[in-house]
């Protein structure tokens, strides 16, 4: 519940990049609807440059990293 109500954008994932749990914001800042538990996140998001996939994949192996707001770019 606390993601859920969550005043901000959030969403959990496993290691497969499905979600666990998401806010209601998460929801309407991505414009998504329906339940989305369990489904991948590269499926509701097919457009996702192969980049930040290896970002998303680095991630799940416990490396940090972060990008300014406003900056495609990963540092």
């Amino acid at each position: 519940m606390f993601i859920e109500y969550a005043p901000a954008a959030m969403a959990m994932f496993d290691r497969e990049m499905r979600y666990v749990s998401v806010s209601k914001q998460w929801m309407k800042e991505y414009d998504l609807s329906g339940n989305v538990i369990g489904k991948k996140h590269y499926e509701l998001f097919p457009n996702i440059l192969e980049r930040w996939k290896e970002v998303h994949r680095r991630g799940m192996t416990g490396a940090v990293r972060s990008s300014s707001q406003g900056n495609d770019r990963c540092s």
